[in-house]
């Protein structure tokens, strides 16, 4: 067991051979001797021992001195290495076999040519080969990972504006659609005005034409929408908002198909009704025509025997049935709409029945040449023309008709359509500043606009 003063060698001072231990001290004598077996030839310098400590200098490699000289190689004799030879065997030289040999003389051997000494760096760390390669593993790997963020960041953002460009196209596709929409839809206002334009209509087939047409157009324009939807996800809030806007402007105008679906089938009865009383005006006036006509043939002559009885007959046929039709117009529109008070219309029929009664008379007695019957006869017409013109002055005008005909049930819808229509002009407002796609058809010149 070695003592507490055996655990600290010697330390000799840097740059120079430690001087020999006093013989007989205690580290002289505890100072390791190699073995004899790995001891070097004479003149050459020994090893360094395994773990001796030196005055800071570095362990220099195997082949090597301390002072950078090589070591000859086992087999080839001192004399031929590059060094200088050896100086004569000393008590204190580390050559001589009966020096004691410790660790700082055989670390540190006199140079034996003007070799620099390399500088000692004892406190810097030198990193393992191996661990430097893992840090530029990890390097590339990091820099990988931020090249495949990079493409695919570059690639997300090219294919959110190929998928914004195309639902911008869409949007414009469902605007294009919107607009033939309208120029269908502005025709339900001839149904729903409620006025003498919208009652005369000639065909209650023809709002049905309508419907059918406006909501092909806007199957089209939601189609071109939901696509525009489909890549909601890369457009912006202008974008988005459009694509709301136009959603409810397809809305709306489905609100007003349904609107005037139903305002065209509760008036279904007050159309007809309508054309008839319509009728009623052209067939007076077809009936004052002919009855004109029949006078005049009366009138040509106050000669009796000198009137053309065939014309006068031919003329008075027509004028008895310009009076049937007029009577069969009132009664359609009476027997469609019988809670409508169409007596005024009536009257006027009773008195034109009559007067195509009495030129039916006349004709006979002038195909008779009874002028006295004539005579009579053409008093009483008279007398009756003018109670007829009494009674059509009665009748309201052709703008009055929906007084007579159009019922609170009919106003109540009329109005929700008309509700309908202004919604679906509304919705259009949102959509004056959007430049994402040109909607200018649509905002500025659709057909409800007018």
């Amino acid at each position: 067991m070695a003592t507490e003063d055996e655990k600290d060698p010697i330390q000799p001072s840097v740059g120079g051979p430690a001087e020999p231990a006093p013989s007989g001290s205690p580290d002289a004598a505890s100072a390791p001797v190699p073995p004899a077996e790995a001891a070097p030839s004479a003149g050459a310098p020994e090893a360094p021992v395994q773990g001796a400590r030196t005055s800071g200098a570095p362990v220099p490699p195997a082949g090597a001195t301390a002072s950078g000289v090589p070591v000859p190689p086992e087999g080839v004799p001192a004399s031929t290495a590059s060094a200088s030879p050896a100086a004569p065997a000393s008590p204190s030289d580390p050559g001589s076999p009966s020096a004691p040999t410790t660790a700082t003389s055989q670390a540190m051997p006199a140079p034996a040519s003007p070799v620099p000494r390399p500088v000692a760096t004892p406190d810097a760390p030198q990193a393992p080969q191996p661990a430097k390669r893992g840090a530029n593993k990890k390097v590339v790997a990091i820099a990988i990972a931020v090249a495949v963020i990079v493409v695919a960041i570059a690639t997300f953002f090219s294919l959110r504006g190929q998928a914004a460009q195309a639902a911008r196209l869409s949007i414009g596709t469902a605007g294009s659609d919107l607009v033939s929409a309208d120029g269908e839809l502005v025709e339900i206002d001839l149904y729903t005005g409620l006025d003498y334009a919208s009652l005369s209509l000639s065909s209650t087939s023809d709002p049905e034409d309508v419907f059918s047409s406006a909501g092909g157009y806007l199957d089209k324009a939601q189609s071109a929408l939901n696509e525009a939807k489909s890549r909601e996800w890369a457009l912006d809030g202008g974008d988005r908002n459009a694509i709301d806007a136009l959603q409810a402007s397809i809305d709306a105008r489905w609100d007003m198909i349904d609107t005037g679906k139903a305002v065209v089938d509760a008036m279904s009865d007050t159309y007809a009704a309508s054309r008839a009383l319509v009728g009623y005006y052209s067939d007076l006036m077809s009936f004052w025509d002919s009855t004109n006509d029949v006078v005049d043939t009366l009138n040509a002559s106050n000669d009796i025997n000198a009137i053309d009885t065939s014309t006068l007959a031919d003329q008075v046929a027509r004028a008895q049935q310009c009076a049937r039709d007029l009577a069969d117009g009132v009664k359609t529109a009476k027997e469609t709409v019988p809670d409508a008070d169409l007596s005024a219309f009536q009257a006027v029929v009773d008195k034109c029945s009559s007067l195509a009664d009495l030129l039916g008379q006349i004709s006979t007695a002038t195909a008779s040449r009874d002028a006295g019957a004539f005579n009579s006869l053409s008093e009483t017409y008279n007398a009756t023309k003018d109670e007829a013109i009494a009674a059509m002055n009665a009748v309201p005008t052709i703008d009055g008709i929906a007084d007579l005909l159009v019922t609170d049930q009919d106003k109540e819808l009329a109005e929700a359509y008309q509700e309908a229509r202004n919604a679906a002009v509304d919705a259009l407002k949102p959509l004056d500043l959007y430049m994402g796609a040109d909607l200018s058809d649509l905002t500025e010149r659709s057909a409800l606009l007018d």
